[in-house]
């Protein structure tokens, strides 16, 4: 499920819209931008993945649907654990929502 904004859930908590689940004629394919393994930072993964799937089966990141919205990216932060984030980024985000950092 996902809305114009990027949300999952049932109802936005954006923008206020029920978000409807996308029709099996609306799959994308997009590469893979997951940069994280092994608690490290690498190159993007690349490898195609479908919106209709859970994990890319080339590096097994759970797959977000925020990246399948124009100009998503994975951010390059660190978590305030020290973890490594992997979190998608969209243009209209200001900053991180799970470490903080500002777009590129």
């Amino acid at each position: 499920m996902l809305c114009d904004c990027g949300s999952t859930l049932q109802y936005c908590s954006q923008c206020g819209k029920k978000v409807l689940a996308p029709a099996s004629q609306d799959i994308q394919t997009i590469p893979c931008p997951n940069t994280v393994e092994d608690g490290r930072r690498t190159p993007v993964c690349g490898t195609m993945i479908q919106s209709s799937n859970r994990f890319c089966h080339e590096c097994a990141w759970r797959i977000s649907s925020k990246a399948f919205l124009p100009g998503a990216a994975m951010c390059d932060g660190n978590k305030p654990n020290g973890e490594l984030c992997d979190n998608i980024m969209t243009p209209n985000m200001r900053f991180c929502s799970e470490c903080g950092k500002p777009p590129k």
